[in-house]
């Protein structure tokens, strides 16, 4: 197998979530500055409401989970430097990463929650469609702080770590994919029952326009989740040596998980919100 040193994955993990960082800084001012205009029309709904509220905490989890990146480059390239820069990236147990950790896995719940909340919205408040999602978030909530837990124990236990770690990934992957599905699957469904009164060519697109959208974003965080599964599953136990592509992914992951709130929410919810959206989506009714 190919050895992709830990320092590496690190250096261009960071680099990418600074990037990623500073595109969806621009994406939740631009989308600030929407809603801020929906407020002095008096046009703020619940959802909106929502949505910006989710966007800014991923946002604030996001800088926050970047920049312990860079004080942690800091540490291993300057203070650190020579042969023990490796060691010091590969001990997972380190204060510093488990703060990292801790920020990752809350964001990781709250995003998918969002996944969810945004799939209920479409089904009209419908429970009985989300009774498994939510199963599903809980599961991912409970392997997730499962994982990391073990390093805040006198006498951690990696084995149970990394099973709690593949739950984590596997059932958060599971989530986002069912869920996508499920939203994507209500709408076109809803596009099958236009009122024959309204603009159908019109409401068609929009409703393409919908679909499009929810499958972009679900498959980049598929696609970002697939990796993350494969790669941890293949990550040398020390982190000394091997394949450490996962840390470039570790880093990136909260970063991307920005984008669920914004993209499609704040296009569903703040391009939309207004009465038309009873003529367009003649079935739906926002919470």
């Amino acid at each position: 197998m190919a050895v992709f040193r830990i320092d590496k994955a690190y250096l261009l993990g960071a680099w990418c979530a600074a990037a990623l960082w500073g595109i969806f800084g621009c994406f939740i001012s631009f989308a600030l500055v929407q809603v801020y205009g929906l407020y002095r029309r008096g046009e703020v709904t619940r959802s909106t409401t929502i949505t910006i509220m989710a966007a800014c905490t991923l946002y604030g989890l996001s800088t926050a989970h970047v920049s312990l990146a860079l004080r942690r480059l800091i540490i291993g390239f300057v203070d650190i430097q020579g042969p023990d820069t490796i060691a010091y990236f590969a001990d997972i147990a380190a204060p510093i990463n488990r703060a990292k950790d801790v920020i990752y896995v809350t964001s990781t719940v709250i995003a998918d929650s969002v996944v969810v909340w945004r799939c209920w919205a479409i089904w009209n408040g419908n429970l009985y469609v989300l009774v498994l999602p939510i199963l599903l978030v809980m599961g991912t909530a409970a392997s997730a702080y499962g994982a990391v837990s073990q390093y805040f124990l006198a006498n951690p236990n990696p084995t149970e770590s990394v099973s709690f770690g593949t739950a984590m990934f596997a059932v958060s992957l599971t989530t986002n994919v069912f869920v996508t599905l499920l939203s994507v699957g209500r709408v076109w469904w809803m596009s099958r029952k236009l009122d024959p009164s309204i603009d159908a060519h019109s409401a068609r697109s929009t409703y393409r326009g919908v679909i499009v959208l929810l499958f972009e974003t679900g498959a980049i965080i598929a696609i970002a989740k697939i990796f993350e599964f494969i790669f941890f599953n293949i990550a040398p136990d020390d982190g000394t040596t091997g394949f450490n592509a996962l840390y470039v992914v570790f880093e990136m992951v909260p970063q991307i998980n920005v984008g669920l709130p914004l993209v499609p929410t704040p296009l569903f919810y703040v391009y939309y919100a207004s009465p038309a959206v009873t003529v367009v989506y003649p079935t739906l009714t926002l919470p």
